[in-house]
């Protein structure tokens, strides 16, 4: 019944989909109590047209909705309404219009992070090797635990590689992707906490794009910090 159910949405979203020429995605965490709000707004003077997709940590369609925005209005909902409890994992939103996305992460009812969306999610060139990365620290009680996400419907890889603030390689692996699945990696698990330890988690990318979304515990003043990376450095 789930299949059919994902056929028939995919199938609806074709027509959408086959005029949407802008692609965001971020990440989204509805486990022990969290939530996240999704405000949509449309950056051009004329209407949108929009969908919006959420998959589960394994690439599974969980959500399918299009919807119609006027020109430079504004359109919000709470994922928790649509999406089950207790799974992570992607959005992906597809639009023919540029869109910015506020999104607002929430603990226990209460807003603990916020972060924008506007960069799309990129299309790599073939063979051509791109690097994305992040801060993360583990020193003085902090902890940091890196996610990352295949937007795309296509399997894909990416090395991800934690330096120390020394330079040295504190955590190497690469991943393989399905379509649509994520990875979540708490690098405590993997690197011990010490009072120096912080540097630079770095992904390396080929085939094509992962967003990169690392949440901060014990950092600032809620205790815990989500950041979206759809872009490149190189």
């Amino acid at each position: 019944m789930k299949r059919a159910l994902v056929l028939v949405l995919l199938v609806l979203s074709v027509g959408v989909a086959a005029a949407a020429q802008h692609t965001y995605a971020f990440y989204y965490n509805l486990q022990l109590g969290r939530d996240l709000v999704v405000n949509v707004m449309n950056t051009e003077n004329v209407s949108a047209s929009f969908t919006i997709e959420a998959y589960d940590a394994w690439g599974s369609l969980l959500w399918f909705e299009s919807f119609q925005m006027m020109r430079l209005a504004s359109y919000v909902h709470t994922m928790g309404e649509s999406v089950p409890a207790g799974n992570w994992g992607v959005v992906v939103i597809q639009s023919d219009r540029r869109l910015v996305i506020g999104l607002e992460y929430l603990n226990g009812g209460s807003l603990v992070s916020t972060d924008n969306i506007y960069q799309e999610a990129p299309v790599l060139a073939s063979g051509v090797s791109y690097w994305s990365g992040a801060y993360y620290s583990l020193a003085g009680g902090a902890e940091t635990a890196i996610v990352l996400l295949n937007p795309f419907p296509v399997p894909t890889s990416c090395r991800l590689i934690v330096h120390m603030q020394g330079g040295e390689i504190a955590f190497e692996q690469v991943f393989e992707f399905s379509p649509y699945e994520g990875f979540f990696i708490n690098l405590s698990d993997y690197i011990p906490l010490g009072m120096y330890t912080w540097g630079f988690a770095d992904v390396l990318m080929v085939e094509s794009a992962v967003i990169l979304a690392v949440e901060y515990y014990n950092l600032g003043c809620s205790g815990l910090e989500v950041d979206n990376i759809s872009s490149f450095y190189y």
